[in-house]
């Protein structure tokens, strides 16, 4: 706006009055005319072009398409030519091409003089009998009928001219005799008004527009003179009050000096207590980080490769010991998380989500968990839902979960004998959420205590259990999503914990997807490499187990610098990169490999045992797809490779209903006579191992009875693996 501004006042200091209603009147009469007559011409070219051009080439088009059929059908080219060069006499014709029903090019012509002009196309279908042989393309020159209609417009636009050019004439003369001149009276009237001539009348002699305004000049004029007289009365006031405004100011001057002094020293004091506080919380966060990689990637390993091992047929007197390293890893990793939260929740940096839930889900979820270990202990645990829950509702479903297993869990613990309840209901807007149980009790003065960081009751002390921190975290986790969390308990009487949230109800989320077990890529996938990035040799060796029974290509690199040369000799499809290493860490190489050539192409997923959701946004900033935190789970691997690479994989659950044709109908005569009997000696002698690898054999050629077997053989059915091999 302020360019506009600008170049109307140049306008103002370099054009007359005369010059600018001389350019005004000019262009309004001119530029509608050029509109009217571009826009004419415009609509006049097109008909004339339909008429002149279109009609003519598509009359031309039918005689080829009429003509050609009997010479491509009797594949007569020089008959072809003929017609095409009695068609090409004409100097509208740019060219013609003519196509066999293959589309390739039987025989073409073109007017190499004709350059840089418009052409029209069109193009028709060559019949022949009741079959189409051929297309013919006819290339129409428009240059002569352009040519013709430009010197038309020209002769029209000529004449329109001479007539405005008139018309502006007596527009102007017009004009001058009534406004000009007027407006330089006025102009005068108002010179003598700015030299203070206020003595002076200033009326015109008009009966017009211009006189009204030079009465209103002179109306003005008395009022001015007015207004002056009183201004300098009300000038001698306001010089008064001048002299005692600055002497009261000169007094304030006094206290501010002394306010500013003091405002300067509070807040240094206070600076130096902020970079204190900002140096104490920038370590912690240092601490906690450090502190997250050192406790999680350990843990990686371990939960890590139970994942791997529970893949083999590993003896039943092993299974629970990987059952048990599995529940200690798991717990060990709860503990790090709820010391880790407890921290996040202090430094204010965990994060609250709302978004739609299955309520239902959550519950049956936390009670099932609660109810293996209540069966456990002897304890009768009792589940009663409101008849009027909502199906869904919007919130925070992750933090609700972990709230809701906290109490239960510590009512589990507590616990020895007796019951314990959930009760779910409705009222007033919100969901109420009551545990009971009838456990130790706790005394009135630790209610308060109880919700502290690291506080245990005696019970808890003698327990030996936990970190003191649930009850703390539910508490934090329960205030963010703006509910209520209290306890009424009494020694030897139970605790009852009511947990109120503020959970409106929400239509259903999109369904999410089942997870099935992943045996391989869809058939037909290309090859795909993937580079495995980590300083920890165990590190890289679980992510390798992982990924290569599924039939990836996988190289590793110890560094960020080897993963960078092996970005340059290999090309991975996808790089798996851990951001702590030595040399050249996580963050660098992913920089260094955007840089590089195709290094915008590859797919960089971070591989971190940070717990603290603000580290992402770091890594997604140094050209990280992705992040997957430590301890890896295995779907979740597999999730975000088929996400990044647009990935299909085959499924277990692919292979356990497939199409059994008529032919076999599960008819085990079809096996081969040696495979049929290696499968029954197999199933004879128990052995699993050997079974299995006749199943993956069979999936090749005979994938219904593969299916069949390798259910029979998890179910140890071995007995009616042998029967059905009986049979033939």
């Amino acid at each position: 706006m302020s360019r506009w501004n600008a170049f109307f006042t140049l306008i103002r200091f370099r054009m007359s009055l005369r010059q600018t209603l001389l350019l005004g009147a000019g262009l309004g009469i001119f530029l509608p005319a050029l509109v009217f007559a571009f826009f004419q011409f415009s609509s006049k070219r097109e008909s004339e072009v339909d008429l002149r051009v279109r009609q003519p080439m598509q009359q031309y088009a039918d005689v080829l398409a009429s003509g050609l059929g009997t010479a491509i059908w009797n594949v007569d080219r020089f008959s072809a030519t003929n017609l095409i060069d009695n068609v090409m006499r004409s100097s509208d014709v740019v060219g013609v091409t003519v196509t066999n029903e293959f589309g390739e090019v039987f025989a073409q012509k073109r007017n190499a003089s004709m350059t840089d002009v418009l052409v029209f196309r069109t193009q028709r279908d060559i019949p022949k009998g009741s079959s189409i042989v051929g297309q013919v393309i006819l290339e129409w020159s428009a240059q002569r009928v352009e040519h013709e209609l430009w010197k038309e417009f020209v002769r029209q636009g000529t004449a329109l001219a001479a007539q405005l050019g008139f018309s502006f004439a007596i527009i102007w003369l017009m004009l001058d005799k009534r406004l000009i001149q007027p407006l330089r009276d006025l102009m005068e009237s108002t010179a003598r008004l700015a030299r203070g001539e206020l003595d002076q009348d200033l009326r015109l002699q008009r009966q017009d527009e211009i006189g009204d305004l030079s009465q209103g000049l002179d109306t003005m004029r008395v009022d001015l003179a007015r207004l002056i007289g009183e201004r300098d009365r009300q000038n001698l006031a306001l010089q008064n009050e001048l002299i005692e405004r600055q002497r009261m100011e000169r007094e304030l001057a006094q206290y501010r000096d002394n306010l500013e002094q003091q405002v300067v020293t509070r807040t240094q004091a206070l600076n130096v207590a902020l970079h204190q506080a900002e140096s104490a919380n920038r370590a912690k966060s240092v601490f906690l980080a450090n502190m997250s990689h050192e406790l999680r990637t350990p843990l990686n390993a371990i939960l890590g490769f139970t994942q791997l091992m529970k893949r083999d047929n590993v003896a039943p007197e092993n299974q629970k010991n990987l059952a048990t390293i599995n529940r200690a890893g798991q717990h060990l990793l709860a503990l790090i998380n709820d010391v880790l939260e407890i921290s996040r929740i202090e430094a204010g940096r965990t994060l609250l989500q709302s978004e739609p839930f299955d309520l239902t889900e959550i519950l049956t979820t936390v009670e099932e968990m609660i109810r293996v270990k209540a069966d456990d202990k002897g304890l009768k645990f009792i589940s009663e839902h409101a008849t009027n829950l909502p199906a869904f509702v919007e919130g925070d479903g992750p933090h609700l979960k972990q709230v809701l297993i906290n109490l239960l869990g510590n009512a589990v613990k507590y616990t020895e004998r007796g019951q314990l309840a959930l009760r779910v209901s409705r009222r007033n807007g919100e969901i109420n959420f009551e545990v009971s149980d009838t456990g130790p009790g706790i005394s009135e003065q630790d209610h308060a205590r109880i919700f502290q960081p690291f506080y245990q009751t005696q019970s808890g002390i003698a327990k030996g259990e936990g970190t003191g921190l649930g009850l703390a975290i539910s508490q934090e986790y329960t205030k963010m999503m703006k509910g209520r969390l209290d306890v009424k308990s009494k020694i030897g009487q139970g605790s009852i914990f009511n947990l109120s949230l503020p959970l409106p109800e929400t239509e259903a989320p999109k369904a999410l997807a089942v997870a099935r077990t992943i045996i391989g890529l869809e058939k037909g996938t290309e090859e795909i490499r993937i580079l495995i990035v980590d300083d920890k040799e165990d590190n890289r060796e679980l992510v390798m187990q992982l990924l290569e029974p599924t039939g990836f290509e996988l190289r590793t690199a110890n560094d960020g610098k080897q993963a960078i040369d092996s970005f340059i000799e290999w090309q991975p499809h996808l790089i798996w990169m851990d951001m702590r290493m030595p040399i050249l860490d996580g963050y660098q190489a992913t920089q260094q490999i955007r840089a590089l050539t195709g290094g915008d192409k590859v797919k960089i997923v971070a591989l971190t045992a940070s717990a603290f959701e603000e580290e992402r946004q770091k890594i997604i900033a140094s050209g990280c797809d992705d992040m997957v935190r430590k301890p890896l789970e295995e779907a979740n691997l597999f999730s975000v490779m088929g996400s990044l690479l647009n990935l299909r994989y085959q499924y277990a659950e692919m292979l356990e209903t497939p199409a059994i044709s008529q032919e076999e109908n599960l008819d085990f005569s079809v096996l081969p006579r040696l495979q049929l009997e290696a499968l029954k000696a197999a199933a004879e002698e128990l052995d699993l191992g050997r079974t299995r690898e006749i199943v993956a054999a069979l999936k090749m050629t005979h994938p219904a009875l593969a299916v069949m077997v390798d259910e029979f053989a998890q179910e140890f059915r071995f007995d009616r693996i042998v029967e059905l091999c009986k049979t033939f």
